[in-house]
């Protein structure tokens, strides 16, 4: 939702879509890299989540 929400994403609901999205990228460079920006952006911020969750179980399960 989170890529949705920051247009660095767009939703297809079928091929047609898929076919549609991808022509007015094609067709729009500038578009397709800030949407690429964005989609990195998020990738970039939440990359180690996983890591940094269990750390923060495993802090609390030792102070408990």
């Amino acid at each position: 939702r989170e890529f949705l929400d920051s247009a660095a994403a767009t939703l297809v609901m079928n091929s047609s879509d898929i076919v549609k999205n991808v022509t007015e990228l094609l067709n729009a460079p500038d578009t397709a890299a800030a949407m690429g920006s964005r989609a990195k952006s998020i990738v970039d911020e939440n990359t180690g989540a996983v890591d940094k969750a269990i750390e923060l179980v495993r802090r609390y399960l030792g102070a408990a």
